[in-house]
């Protein structure tokens, strides 16, 4: 499916309302540039207000998922968590080496199989620039854990530190995932 050209998003622009429209200027990481640029210019039409950070796509922003002033930075970030993510794909292939050794092939096979999905996706992201691959990671981090309670239980031995310290790492891989997605939406996908 191709992109629209600018004077086809002019066009469209233009029966939208003002509020449609504002809303497009409101959002503009959601939005290739070119889209934001033909809204700018029909608010502009319109004598319409428009905020000043509107109109200064790639600004670095700060919080829980900072930006930055230039996709080579960010794209230096996105290849790092592309790392990481490689390397947290090391634990269902230790626990498929381990299922196997305990006698249990068939479930071996799964969770090596789930390794080497996860980490042609964690590829397949960068690569393709598909921000929405990333939600095939949550679904597989998600199974791992429906998958150990199913074949083995909850642990009966473990302690409240051991609960504390597995929530830590479910939500620090959490974070990690939904940067991932954040960044190449936001520097990958409109290049």
């Amino acid at each position: 499916m191709e992109f629209p050209g600018k004077a086809e998003l002019i066009d469209r622009y233009q029966k939208y309302t003002d509020s449609e429209l504002l809303a497009v200027l409101n959002h503009p990481k959601d939005y290739q540039d070119v889209a934001v640029e033909a809204a700018r210019e029909v608010a502009e039409e319109r004598g319409l207000e428009v905020a000043e950070a509107t109109s200064q796509p790639g600004h670095p922003k700060a919080g829980i998922f900072p930006g930055f002033s230039s996709p080579e930075k960010a794209f230096k970030l996105i290849k790092s968590i592309q790392r990481l993510l490689y390397f947290i794909a090391l634990i269902p292939l230790i626990t498929a080496a381990m299922s196997f050794s305990d006698g249990y092939p068939s479930l071996a096979l799964v969770y090596g199989g789930i390794a080497i999905v996860w980490a042609i996706i964690a590829f397949l992201a960068v690569r393709r620039k598909r921000h929405q691959m990333v939600m095939l990671l949550f679904l597989l981090f998600i199974f791992l854990p429906v998958l150990r309670y199913m074949t083995a239980g909850l642990p009966m031995d473990a302690k409240a530190v051991d609960w504390v310290v597995f929530g830590i790492i479910v939500l620090s891989v959490v974070y990690l995932l939904a940067y991932f997605k954040i960044l190449i939406r936001d520097y990958l996908s409109k290049s």
